[in-house]
């Protein structure tokens, strides 16, 4: 899909030097921006429930992200993705990551608050990890 976005120079000009620091191209930077979850930008207390409420099976992702994530999988494992569908998976990937370590950030204060170790907690809740589909690049 194609968007035509007119933007101010002066966020333009943002984004450009935020693609440059890390080094990804500036389509790549707006998709990862635009697809972030929303996570907490304090670290907060949080009781049990609310830990258990924001510990999410899908990541707090939303279910077309993970459909077109899996399906671009699916196209670079019988090597059928373009350019431009291989820098929209890393980014997905990326974002994926992101929201990984957000979910662990969660989980290892329930732990502690549960006085336990996040292998016991994850376990408790039947969380496993989801098969590494980047890691045969």
């Amino acid at each position: 899909m194609t968007i035509t976005l007119d933007l101010p120079k002066s966020l333009e000009r943002r984004l450009r030097e935020e693609a440059a620091q890390r080094g990804m191209t500036l389509d790549r930077h707006i998709f990862q921006r635009l697809a972030e979850p929303d996570v907490p930008t304090r670290p907060a207390v949080l009781t049990e429930a609310e830990l258990l409420h924001k510990i999410r099976p899908d990541l707090g992702l939303a279910s077309e992200i993970w459909n077109r994530y899996d399906q671009l999988v699916r196209q670079r494992r019988t090597e059928q993705l373009t350019d431009y569908e291989y820098e929209e998976l890393i980014a997905l990937n990326d974002i994926i990551e992101h929201a990984n370590v957000e979910r662990i950030k969660l989980l290892i204060q329930l732990a502690k608050l549960r006085q336990t170790s996040l292998e016991q907690v994850m376990n408790d809740l039947g969380i496993r990890p989801r098969s590494s589909d980047l890691d045969d690049e």
